[in-house]
């Protein structure tokens, strides 16, 4: 087995998705009144504007104060519980009764989906071309096998299922509709965050990758020795280097610096789900060992 074998590393800039290309859903924005420009809203009060729950912060009533453009007024809370799934944080969670079901348009050519905190039975993906048709359809089941190691462990071993998802083989169609649908039959279908973008290939994994779990909890030890824990978020922070041809390697420098600070999909591998995250890179340090390949280290960010 060579050092490379543990495949590619690959980054998918998500297309944006928006009013315009959210061609449906079927979670509904009705957790909160929608912003009224006619409407008083006394201090306290909660409405949801441009798809963002807002909280008056004011101290009193307010009529006509748009909350999107006043902040010091309007607290911005969260995103609307149909809109969650499509910001930067898998933490912040689009939860529905036994399915959520999107269909989106993309205008570009994509090739790439990946769904993170996710929670349900199975997810169906189907991707339909105007003219073409159905082009690519697949079910996915949630469920995993890992840690099964024998008669006792299949028996007795809580299993924790997939809560990642990726998907790299849709045939790359301009203008065509993706419906992702996730299924949690007799529960809550919950997704984190949902991207859709094309792969670009970086290079070939190396042996020796690691990644790091951020735990955002606080911990406190009073003074008599008590320890008081708040639980909070978590992230993981993949380190690893990669291996890239000689004549790449300006190719793939221009590419991480376009892509720099920006949030997009990092897969290191697909042997271990930890190692794929949505966030943006800290660190590209590329090293030029010989006039043959060069070796690449990156560190990267996962959003909680």
């Amino acid at each position: 087995m060579s050092d490379c074998e543990q495949g590619l590393v690959r980054l998918i800039p998500p297309v944006n998705i928006t009013d315009a290309n959210l061609l449906a859903s079927n979670v509904p924005e009705t957790e909160y009144p929608l912003y009224n420009s006619g409407t008083t809203y006394a201090n306290g009060a909660i409405v949801i504007a441009a798809h963002r729950i807002y909280r008056n912060n004011s101290g009193g009533n307010l009529t006509g104060v748009y909350p999107p453009d006043n902040l010091t007024q309007w607290e911005d809370v969260a995103p609307s519980n149909r809109w969650a799934m499509f910001d930067l944080y898998s933490s912040t969670i689009t939860e529905n009764p036994e399915s959520i079901v999107i269909d989106v348009k993309t205008g570009v050519a994509v090739n790439s989906i990946a769904l993170i905190n996710i929670s349900g039975a199975y997810v169906d993906v189907t991707a339909t071309h105007p003219i073409n048709g159905v082009i690519f359809t697949k079910r996915y089941y949630l469920y995993r096998s890992d840690g099964i190691r024998g008669w006792y462990s299949y028996f007795f071993t809580k299993r924790s299922p997939k809560n990642k998802l990726t998907e790299l083989n849709i045939p790359a169609f301009r203008n065509i509709t993706v419906r992702i649908e996730i299924h949690a039959p007799g529960g809550t279908a919950k997704c984190g965050s949902l991207l859709i973008g094309r792969y670009i290939n970086l290079g070939q994994l190396l042996w020796g990758y690691s990644s790091e779990l951020n735990d955002y909890s606080k911990k406190t030890i009073d003074e008599n020795g008590y320890v008081n824990i708040q639980k909070g978020g978590y992230s993981f922070r993949p380190e690893f280097s990669m291996r890239v041809n000689d004549a790449d390697l300006d190719s793939v420098g221009r590419t991480m610096a376009r892509y720099r600070s920006t949030p997009a999909v990092w897969i290191a591998g697909t042997r271990h789900e930890i190692m794929t995250v949505f966030g943006f890179y800290m660190s590209f340090r590329p090293v030029v060992n010989h006039g043959i390949f060069s070796e690449c280290s990156l560190q990267i960010e996962g959003f909680i």
